[in-house]
């Protein structure tokens, strides 16, 4: 609230000085001071009212996001605006004030008010940082699962068994418990203690304030060697799915339990013609992981604005989209289209935020993974960044094609050389609608499972940077990409996001009748 307050001010005065000091000099009348007084006041009674009446909850302006932000502003600003032309009305002081200075007043509070709590957020994020007790957490975890859970909790928020998120930024030490010959270890700068070691009089003397236990610990046997449920310190036991960790989008809450969510992708939704799936990133890796064997010669798409315009006016790439074993909606605005379709729990499934997720997943080396296409370049840089970034990850290969049609001699010699490299997935990178056709060409000639992830090679290779989180969550990293090649993507972008919103409304339209 005095964040408002003080942007309010700040804006109020800069469009009195800006039309009556610059625009037409005549600041110093007494009849314009005594008005712009009263109407900083009426100013100052809205804002009251608003906060008042409305109860605007400004208090987790730091949890908010961007989008969030605007639309709290957004919102204030409206009710702002309604409320002091009512009260211009009253005070039959509607004539004498400057249109201008009305104008200036609203876009300057506008701005001013998105950058003081955009500053504030980051103020507070800080402040939390710095002055937050230090964690010192311990894993419990078992010799197959420590890496996965370690990627995935260190650093990021899990939620306990009563669904409140928790920090977890501190992971000091982990127990194997199947493994007694680790004492003196290290592993990334977490001390890997020995089952001698671990016991009740250890937990107290290393201050240990949390403890995580991952999905295949046997409970019974832990509480046997040392019963850690009955120390009085915040525990959190990591859920799983058939031996896969369960993302956040899957977890509901229903009577005070967490239900885990799991459609099986039964559920489709047809966006002008495109036959998606309703999914979210958690879902889609568990699905395939389960299934990876009943999907080997099938393809896997990722489809955007951009592919669905180019499928929606072109019928045979149309059918190469919904031949498909899976059509994931990668671009938020696709995902937004299944929301309004009545699917509210649909979510972007990007190719790169996909990719991460399966990576993760098969640290343990449980699938081994090809990738085909780019440049070669490129290919040696991204398995590089995910043999660093995902310990344990097996690779069985890499291709990058020449830039032509190759002959039928030539595809049969790369068909056999994927088939024998011994890999499960294979990632194809050739750009849309390359790709898709390639994969539709090769189905059940290649027996792995196929996905056409696009740019996403040059994303985990860092050839390219990727839109921050914000720009993605406001479907807007059509934008940052256009930024970053315009020559290449200002006409394909033009044409397509026009082609789609005209596409989709008149879809929309359709349905209604």
């Amino acid at each position: 609230m005095a964040i408002d307050y003080f942007v309010m001010t700040i804006a109020f005065l800069i469009a009195v000085y800006m039309r009556y000091s610059i625009l037409i000099p005549v600041l110093g009348s007494i009849l314009v001071k005594s008005l712009y007084q009263n109407l900083y006041l009426s100013l100052v009674l809205v804002y009251v009212l608003i906060f008042v009446i409305r109860k605007t909850d400004n208090s987790n302006i730091a949890k908010h996001s961007f989008f969030e932000t605007v639309f709290v502003i957004v919102k204030n600003q409206l009710y702002l605006g309604i409320g002091i032309i009512v009260l211009l009305f009253v005070m039959h002081t509607a004539g004498d004030i400057s249109r201008t200075v009305i104008g200036m007043f609203f876009i300057i509070n506008f701005f001013g008010d998105i950058l003081a709590r955009c500053i504030y957020k980051n103020y507070i994020i800080k402040w939390k940082k710095n002055n937050q007790k230090v964690l010192k957490t311990l894993l419990i975890s078992t010799v197959s699962d420590y890496k996965t859970t370690l990627y995935k909790t260190n650093g990021h928020m899990l939620r306990n068994q009563c669904g409140t998120a928790v920090a977890l930024t501190d992971i000091k030490y982990i127990y194997l418990v199947d493994d007694n010959n680790t004492e003196g270890n290290s592993l990334n700068d977490i001390n890997v203690i020995s089952d001698a070691v671990l016991n009740k009089k250890w937990i107290k003397d290393s201050d240990i304030t949390s403890v995580i236990i991952d999905r295949n610990v046997d409970l019974e046997a832990l509480k046997r060697k040392c019963n850690v449920f009955d120390l009085g310190i915040s525990m959190h036991i990591i859920n799983g799915m058939e031996n896969h960790m369960v993302g956040i989008d899957m977890v509901q809450s229903l009577g005070g339990y967490n239900l885990t969510s799991y459609s099986g992708m039964y559920e489709k939704d047809s966006v002008i013609g495109i036959n998606y799936v309703v999914s979210n990133i958690a879902e889609a890796v568990l699905y395939v992981k389960r299934n990876a064997e009943s999907l080997k010669g099938k393809y896997i798409c990722f489809s955007n604005a951009h592919t669905t315009v180019m499928s929606y006016d072109n019928e045979d790439y149309r059918n190469v989209q919904n031949g498909a074993a899976i059509t994931f909606a990668d671009g938020e605005s696709v995902a937004r289209q299944q929301q309004r379709h009545g699917h509210l729990m649909a979510k972007r499934v990007a190719g790169p935020d996909f990719m991460a997720a399966m990576f993760t997943e098969t640290m343990d080396g449980s699938k081994k993974h090809f990738f085909y296409g780019s440049t070669e370049e490129t290919l040696k840089k991204l398995k590089e960044n995910v043999e660093k970034k995902y310990p344990g990850i097996v690779i069985a290969g890499v291709y990058s094609p020449p830039f032509r049609k190759l002959d039928a001699k030539e595809d049969e010699e790369i068909v056999k050389m994927i088939n024998e490299s011994g890999a499960d997935y294979l990632w194809v990178a050739l750009g849309a609608p390359k790709q898709e056709k390639w994969m539709a060409e090769h189905k059940d000639k290649i027996k792995l499972v196929m996905f056409g992830v696009g740019a996403a090679f040059d994303f985990h290779a860092g050839t390219i940077r990727r839109a921050p989180v914000v720009i993605q969550e406001m479907g807007m990293e059509w934008l940052y990409r256009l930024f970053q090649d315009p020559k290449r993507l200002i006409g394909r972008y033009f044409e397509t996001n026009i082609k789609f919103m005209f596409y989709t409304f008149l879809s929309n339209l359709k349905n209604k009748q």
